[in-house]
């Protein structure tokens, strides 16, 4: 399956690096969270670069509160599921609007440790400054 993270940087000035919209897709289910802040995307990118230190690590990026009033919410756990070198990475987002298009969604993806290495390496070099857009494939 075809597991994919794409972040748009959509804020009007590129100094400003304020607002951002994230997709995440394993082929079948797909959701797209706005974010105000990504400052903890480097964070998580370095912890990735070297993952898993052992079969019991879990990375977890996290930005925003699945309660109160958060527009937006994302939740994403990265962790060994399988002593071959599957990894994991579990996916939670919510979204709140109108009655129309707030949603909830759980669901995970699957790939191999240095697919993970490789978006942690992607994460820490990018700069959303300069290039608006991040992408990052499994199969890359």
């Amino acid at each position: 399956m075809k597991s994919e993270l794409i972040i748009t940087n959509l804020s009007w000035n590129k100094e400003d690096l304020d607002f951002f919209e994230v997709s995440l897709t394993n082929g079948i289910y797909e959701v797209m969270v706005p974010l105000f802040s990504i400052d903890n995307l480097k964070t998580f990118g370095h912890r990735l670069i070297d993952f898993p230190r052992s079969v019991k690590d879990v990375v977890v990026f996290q930005e925003g509160q699945d309660k109160g009033d958060w527009s937006g919410y994302l939740n994403v756990q990265v962790f060994c599921f399988d002593p071959n070198g599957q990894v994991a990475i579990n996916v939670a987002a919510q979204v709140k609007d109108d009655d129309v298009r707030s949603y909830r969604s759980t669901f995970t993806l699957v790939c191999e440790a240095a697919a993970v290495n490789r978006l942690g390496i992607k994460l820490t070099n990018w700069r959303p400054d300069v290039d608006r857009k991040f992408v990052w494939r499994s199969t890359d």
